[in-house]
């Protein structure tokens, strides 16, 4: 029988890429940031987590505003996202979020993005450590590198039907 894959940012390249290659293989359900249907997640045997956002502004010129933004898009949705899936789903669900090189080490101009997406990362592990569903890190490196958003579309699918995998880093410069 077919998975059901719940891919939450649906309309982000990734997650455009993934329903694109997919499509036929797994049962998908799409979600964007304007119909979150979290009734949807019961249903599902994997939430593939694709929401996020980037800033690329250096912590002097960041506001309040864009700080707050991707504290929502890269921790606070995807929280929620996986504490409805957790709290409906059977034991052997599975999560798989979309995490950044960036979550093992920062470079200028990526301290907020880098530090939600650490604290992603850590979110993860923690899900695999307090409940029976398995959780999965998927640390891709930049989308704008040849090549990166295949192989991690390659790796999504890999670890939906490998759930013992708990981090992947793909292409990562570190």
């Amino acid at each position: 029988m077919s998975k059901t894959v719940l891919v939450a940012g649906a309309t982000s390249v990734l997650g455009q890429a993934f329903i694109e290659k997919y499509k036929d293989q797994y049962n998908i359900v799409s979600l964007s940031r304007v119909d979150i249907y979290w009734d949807a997640l019961v249903h599902a045997d994997v939430l593939l987590n694709c929401v996020g956002d980037v800033n690329l502004i250096g912590l002097r010129h960041t506001s309040e505003k864009e700080f707050d933004d991707m504290i929502e898009a890269n921790i606070k949705v995807p929280f929620l996202l996986a504490q409805s899936f957790m709290n409906g789903s059977r034991d052997d669900g599975h999560i798989i979020n979309i995490g950044s090189t960036r979550s093992i080490s920062t470079a200028p101009n990526k301290a907020i993005y880098a530090a939600t997406k650490a604290a992603l990362r850590f979110m993860t592990q923690s899900i695999g450590i307090e409940t029976n569903i398995k959780a999965t890190l998927i640390c891709p490196g930049n989308f704008a590198e040849a090549g990166t958003i295949e192989a991690t579309v390659n790796a999504i699918h890999f670890c939906i039907q490998n759930p013992e995998v708990k981090e992947m880093i793909i292409n990562g410069m570190v």
